[in-house]
């Protein structure tokens, strides 16, 4: 057996091992970020405090003074995704109808519709943009009262979970929710429900680069605040509606961006003491 033969043999099995090493250093290192961006970024919810839980709105409307609300919604646009600030931005429009006890309650309380219910996730209230399509409700043929609105705002993401980072699944939300307190669970008894009509949710053209939608839907959604704010009339839960849409992170993006730069650099550090010294 050459002299030759054997260096390219030990050479070969060096650079083999050196190669292993460094896709075991790309994936832990993949693994300490994504760990660390899954508790840094994870929901802590205090008991006592603000939390949106899922609900049976039967069970809500079960009570003999429950008003019924139907609550649709629809994605026009998502972008401006940052999953550092947990916030996206989403444009589209969302519908409210409602009976005459609701309209009732809103005559006696002087209570605007444009204020039945509001974006309980929006940020930055100073840039958002919501309006009516038609300026006062609509009377439908079943007595029901009906108004549409479009909106555009910054929306922050109440759970985000990456910890099979950079492969992850995001969940972007526009929780609708009562607004007047007076409106309120233990108060006005309005509950929202999803209106199940079968239609769909998400543009056609909506989406985010490096994403793709998985799935969308409506959830009714209870949010109990852990404050009075100072007025000793006991804790308020308010009903809502969240449009949530679910995408999942597409491989070829992600490799690229996260996964190939690293395996290039730990390649030429790994390489580099094997070059001849003119190389």
């Amino acid at each position: 057996m050459s002299k030759g033969f054997l260096i390219h043999r030990r050479f070969g099995a060096s650079f083999t091992k050196k190669l292993l090493l460094a896709f075991m250093c790309v994936a832990c290192f993949l693994s300490a970020i994504g760990f660390e961006q899954a508790c840094r970024a994870s929901t802590r919810l205090n008991q006592d405090g603000t939390s949106f839980i899922h609900v049976d709105t039967a069970e809500l409307l079960g009570k003999p003074d429950a008003v019924e609300v139907r609550v649709g919604a629809y994605f026009d646009n998502l972008h401006d995704l940052s999953l550092q600030n947990r916030r996206f931005v989403g444009e589209g429009y969302y519908w409210l109808e409602w009976p005459q006890a609701l309209q009732d309650k809103l005559d006696r309380g002087k209570i605007k519709t444009g204020y039945i219910i509001a974006i309980a996730n929006q940020l930055d209230t100073w840039e958002r943009d919501i309006d009516g399509l038609n300026d006062v409700p609509i009377r439908l043929a079943n007595g029901n009262f009906y108004q549409q609105f479009r909106f555009s705002a910054h929306l922050y993401m109440p759970a985000i979970n990456l910890r099979r980072f950079p492969f992850e699944m995001i969940q972007l939300p526009v929780i609708l929710e009562a607004y007047d307190d007076n409106l309120a669970i233990e108060n006005g008894n309005m509950v929202l429900v999803p209106d199940s009509r079968s239609n769909d949710l998400v543009a056609a053209a909506a989406g985010i680069n490096g994403y793709r939608i998985v799935s969308a839907s409506l959830q009714p959604s209870l949010r109990t605040l852990g404050t009075d704010w100072g007025l000793d009339d006991g804790k308020l839960s308010y009903s809502g509606v969240a449009l949530q849409v679910t995408l999942k992170s597409t491989p070829l993006p992600s490799v690229l961006k996260h996964i190939l730069p690293l395996v290039i650099v730990m390649g030429i550090v790994l390489l580099a003491p094997s070059l001849e010294g003119e190389l």
